[in-house]
């Protein structure tokens, strides 16, 4: 009851501002779209793989259902060595090379399971196209989100894969993507190297896998050790994660919506939550998931 007065509400808050919304619908047809302009042959083969696993489908279906934009967004891949981001044009331009890098690394490291690499890939490389998607998301709708960029991109990104379908390699497509991510990102005295917001970047969205649904971990868990305190702990930051993004995205929402139904279906509202704490957690220590 507690958690369909808050699906209510945040519908509420949509409708409050949806004369705006509507309107911005009505003016332009904007949507999601992946444009891949490489063309040498691995190219191709790594886009028959995005292809294969409906990446784009997946993303561009839940751009449609879900979101209000005012324009077109798009993510093209294209033969350049460096990330490009375009604001005005709501365009970000990806190197194939990261996508060379991550097909190697999953070949690596499952040299012998041919299949088994596919899948990463496509999961790693789905993640990649998700984070572009978020940047563009937070340009258009200049959204007001604390905290460290990368932490930004990332949450929503996860929780964008936990709940649209049913992903076992999702813990590992994060490990990946972190391996061979060359993004612009800002570096701050809390977290001054690489390596070091990486390190906060994997936990932070391994705690969001696991507060989401920790039983196909319980693996996992055993070697990391975490008790239940830390359980319940990454239980409340995926429930916060959620509704701070639904809170951002309030007027760009759609009606009907399934962005609400995200939460659990005993989510009570805590009145002035404390984010918790998290401990530090490598990717050395999340390996071989999924296979």
């Amino acid at each position: 009851m507690i958690r369909s007065i808050f699906v209510a509400a945040i519908f509420c808050l949509v409708c409050s501002v949806g004369s705006v919304a509507h309107a911005s619908e009505t003016k332009s047809d904007a949507y999601f779209q992946l444009r891949w302009e490489a063309s040498e042959a691995q190219a191709d083969k790594l886009f028959f793989l995005v292809q294969q696993y409906q990446i784009v489908p997946r993303v561009s279906a839940f751009v449609d259902q879900n979101l209000h934009l005012d324009q077109t967004v798009e993510v093209v891949v294209h033969q350049g060595g460096e990330p490009i981001f375009d604001r005005l044009s709501q365009r970000v331009y990806l190197p194939v090379s990261v996508f060379y890098e991550l097909y190697a690394s999953v070949q690596n490291r499952y040299p012998e399971q041919l299949q088994t690499a596919e899948r990463l890939f496509a999961a790693s490389a789905e993640r990649l196209v998700w984070q572009q998607l978020v940047k563009l998301l937070v340009s258009q709708f200049a959204l007001r989100m604390e905290g460290e960029e990368a932490f930004v991109l990332d949450s929503f990104a996860t929780l964008s894969l936990l709940n649209l379908y049913d992903n076992p390699y999702v813990m590992d497509a994060a490990e990946e993507f972190l391996l061979v991510e060359d993004a612009d990102l800002v570096f701050s005295e809390r977290y001054p190297s690489e390596e070091e917001l990486d390190k906060a970047r994997y936990q932070r969205m391994a705690c969001l896998i696991l507060g989401r649904d920790y039983q196909p971990y319980l693996d996992v868990l055993d070697n990391l050790s975490w008790d239940n305190a830390r359980i319940e702990n990454c239980q409340k930051r995926y429930q916060q994660e959620l509704v701070r993004w639904l809170q951002a995205l309030e007027g760009r929402l759609k009606e009907g919506s399934r962005m609400p139904y995200w939460l659990p279906a005993d989510y009570v509202p805590e009145v002035d939550e404390v984010e918790p704490e998290l401990e530090d957690v490598s990717p050395a220590g999340l390996n071989n998931l999924g296979s």
